[in-house]
């Protein structure tokens, strides 16, 4: 046994001899080696594996001579070794009591792939598990993306609107002539992680005024036009004549020159949402909820115009009609939804989720019956000019579908892109505040909007997405 000097002396140079190798007095823990070397990962399990035994053994040595005296290393408490944080991916910790040797290995495996995009852009978080005790750690950074949008508008059914009066099936011009089949436009998101389990997303996405025309002509084709649209109750005077509005736009015994359907469309989206567990990383599935603020805009026309002496319009402007309904829906309320994440491979990744609600939807709801130089169509009881700008307030459902697929370029880029389907219900639609024959001259039934449509709102994305 040795003297209470040689040990001292021999655990003094021991401690010089590790120092000067640019090591702690306690010496690196096996899973710090393992972090720091940068091995492959098998080597790095064998190791701690080997240090696990030689702690038992040498433990077992310990209790089975109680008389020995342990060396100044046996006597080093077991918690010698720095604490590491264990919900860091990838940053050399320890796990919990209980842990095997092979969840070392394997978190060490999960940290090979810190080079390819993840939430927390290399920073220090969470694995993608949302756990109470990260709640306190400090933000993690931001993420982005800008895309590309390509939505189109459901037709519904289709309302005639002209016809050849001398044979009047089928209609020559519907509503759904014009209709909208495709808008463009674009999307931007910004988003904060609070902390892990926690971050915050604003979004806008938009899909600019598309507009569409179609039209007929009876000096190009041999017919005789006539409106499905029964003006009635409205007068006209082009400063010669005053007749019936029905008769401007054509009659079986005064027929139209041309007439022209036009419609225009267009939407702005804005979300403000709260997420929860928005950490991913690369590899297996995960979860995120969604609540927060919506605010839907939903614009769109109808215009049915008619040229009762000439096939071009503005030519003669006293003698052109321009019937116009526009409707503007604003939805805005709480949602709530979740998103689901799955990687098929360590780059590419599936992903789905929804969003719903209940939303006030403040109705603006607009019509005018005017001529090219400026003159607007009357009612036939009390002379008022046929123009009006009503709101109504409603409430409605707005739901909202996608699917998609990204592919990690980098630890901070990658791309992203997907369809979504967004749908309306308890809307106000233009060609669904048409009145019906013999109702134009009734001011109470024209000014009341109908809201009973639905709406479907689908398409595209494409576009970046980015960490800092």
């Amino acid at each position: 046994m040795r003297q209470p000097s040689q040990s001292l002396v021999a655990f003094f140079l021991c401690a010089v001899a590790t120092t000067a190798h640019g090591q702690s007095l306690w010496g690196p823990s096996p899973w710090e080696q393992t972090a720091r070397s940068g091995d492959d990962w098998v080597t790095s399990r064998e190791a701690v594996n080997q240090t696990l035994e030689f702690r038992t053994a040498r433990q077992e040595d310990v209790t089975d001579d109680p008389e020995s005296t342990p060396s100044a290393s046996d006597r080093l408490p077991s918690t010698a070794e720095p604490p590491l944080d264990s919900g860091t991916l990838g940053s050399g910790a320890i796990p919990e009591s209980g842990a095997t040797s092979d969840d070392l290995y394997r978190r060490d495996e999960l940290s090979q792939s810190d080079h390819l995009y993840q939430n927390n852009a290399g920073l220090t978080c969470a694995e993608g598990y949302c756990d109470p005790a990260y709640l306190e750690q400090p933000s993690c950074g931001w993420f982005g993306g800008i895309y590309g949008v390509g939505l189109s508008l459901q037709k519904g059914y289709g309302t005639d609107v002209s016809y050849d009066s001398q044979n009047p099936f089928p209609a020559l011009l519907t509503t759904n002539s014009a209709a909208v089949d495709y808008g463009s436009g674009f999307e931007t998101r910004l988003g904060k992680y609070l902390n892990q389990c926690w971050g915050v997303e604003f979004s806008y996405w938009g899909v600019y005024p598309s507009r569409e025309e179609e039209g007929v002509s009876s000096a190009v084709t041999p017919v005789d036009l006539a409106s499905a649209i029964d003006l009635d109750g409205l007068l006209y005077d082009n400063g010669v004549t005053e007749d019936s509005a029905a008769a401007w736009f054509g009659t079986l015994a005064s027929p139209a020159t041309a007439h022209r359907v036009r419609r225009n469309f267009e939407a702005h989206n804005i979300e403000l949402n709260l997420i929860r567990n928005p950490y991913r990383r690369n590899a297996g599935t995960h979860f995120e909820l969604i609540a927060g603020l919506r605010y839907l805009l939903l614009d769109e026309s109808f215009g049915f115009d008619s040229s009762l002496t000439n096939n071009v319009f503005g030519v003669d402007p006293a003698n052109d009609l321009y019937y116009d309904v526009e409707v503007d829906n604003h939805l805005i309320g709480f949602q709530v939804g979740g998103r689901l994440d799955h990687y098929l491979s360590k780059r590419i990744a599936v992903n789905c989720g929804s969003k719903f609600g209940i939303f006030g939807n403040r109705i603006q709801h607009r019509q005018s019956v005017v001529s090219g130089s400026g003159v607007y169509a009357t009612n036939v009881a009390t002379g008022e000019d046929y123009r009006f700008d009503v709101t109504d307030n409603e409430v409605s459902f707005l739901g909202e579908l996608f699917a998609g697929l990204t592919y990690d370029i980098s630890h901070h880029w990658r791309v992203s892109g997907g369809y979504r389907a967004v749908t309306a219900s308890d809307v106000a639609r233009s060609v669904g505040n048409i009145p019906r024959a013999g109702e134009f001259g009734s001011w109470e039934r024209v000014q009341a909007t109908n809201s009973t449509d639905s709406l479907l709102l689908h398409g595209a994305y494409l576009g970046l997405e980015y960490n800092w």
